[in-house]
C-alpha cells in the first residue's frame, strides 16, 4: 500500500508526499535492509565473509583551495585503533546514493570518505560543472595524507560524473611531489570516460540533447531544498556547448 500511495502522490504531482512515502518505507524497512545487505548479498556477491566490523560514520569538514569554500566529506569506517587504507568518492550526487558500497567496503576494514564537490550539499561555494574539480581533488589529497588513521594506501572509485572526478583527482595526485603517506593502488571508473566530449555529449560527433536535458533533470531533483537547478542553469548550458564541443584531448584537459 506505500508503494500504491507513492506511485498516486507521483501521478497528482504531490512531490512533498512522495517523497514523506519514500523516506517512511525506507525508515521501516532500513534494519531488514541493512541484515540483508551485510549478509545474504555479501554471500551472493562472494565478498569476504569472516571477521566484518563494526562501522561508524562522522561528518568532516575541511578548506577548500579558494577562500571561504569548505569541502564537505562523511567518513564511514571500521571502528579501530590501527591505521587502515581509504577509499574516496568525490561526487555532486546525495550521499545516500553511496551508502551501500561504503558500508560493503568499511566492514572489511577501509575508511571510505564520501566527499561532496563544492557547491553541493554539506560543501560550500558555487558547483561550476567539472571546473574545480582538480583543484579541490588535489587539497583533499593532502589533507587526507595527513591523518593519523590512514595507512597511506588509497583507492579511488566512481561511477558516471564521479568516473569525471575521480580522473581529474588522478590528474592531481600524478601532479603531487612523492608522498610514502599517500600511495594510490586502485583505479575504478564506472560508467564514464577520461573525454567527456567524444564519448559523452558529443557522442559520434552529435550534441546529445537528450542527455544534457536527463542529467539536468535528474539534478534537480537532487538540488539542495530551496534552490533550483534544471533549465536555469545557464551556466551548465554553456559548458556543455562549450566545453565539451572542444572534442580533442587538449580540450578536455583545460575543462579539468
Amino acid at each position: 500500500w506505500l508503494y500504491l500511495a507513492y506511485l498516486a502522490a507521483r501521478l497528482c504531482c504531490l512531490d512533498r508526499v512522495a517523497g514523506f512515502t519514500v523516506r517512511s518505507v525506507w525508515c521501516f524497512f532500513r534494519p531488514i535492509i541493512d541484515v540483508l545487505a551485510r549478509y545474504m548479498i555479501g554471500y551472493a556477491l562472494r565478498l569476504p565473509m569472516s571477521n566484518l566490523e563494526t562501522i561508524r560514520f562522522r561528518d568532516v569538514h575541511i578548506d577548500g583551495p579558494d577562500k571561504g569554500v569548505k569541502l564537505g566529506i562523511q567518513i564511514i569506517s571500521p571502528v579501530t585503533k590501527e591505521p587502515r587504507p581509504a577509499i574516496l568518492i568525490r561526487t555532486p550526487y546525495s550521499r545516500w546514493l553511496m551508502d551501500f558500497i561504503s558500508r560493503r567496503f568499511a566492514e572489511r576494514g577501509f575508511h571510505v570518505l564520501v566527499c561532496d564537490v563544492r557547491g553541493r550539499f554539506s560543501s560550500t561555494g558555487t558547483w561550476e560543472f567539472l571546473s574545480a574539480e582538480k583543484r579541490d581533488g588535489s587539497t583533499t589529497l593532502q589533507w587526507l595524507a595527513k591523518q593519523p588513521w590512514f595507512n597511506g594506501d588509497l583507492g579511488l572509485i566512481g561511477v558516471s560524473y564521479d568516473g569525471f572526478t575521480l580522473w581529474s583527482t588522478l590528474a592531481a595526485y600524478l601532479e603531487l611531489p612523492p608522498n610514502p603517506r599517500l600511495r594510490l593502488r586502485a583505479c575504478v571508473p564506472i560508467f564514464t570516460s577520461s573525454d567527456l566530449g567524444k564519448r559523452g555529449m558529443f557522442a559520434g560527433g552529435i550534441f546529445q540533447l537528450e542527455l544534457a536535458c536527463r542529467y539536468l533533470h535528474l539534478q534537480s531533483k537532487l538540488e539542495k531544498p530551496g534552490t533550483t537547478l534544471g533549465f536555469q542553469s545557464l551556466w551548465l548550458w554553456k559548458a556543455l556547448f562549450t566545453v565539451f564541443k572542444e572534442q580533442s584531448g587538449e580540450g578536455w584537459a583545460r575543462a579539468m
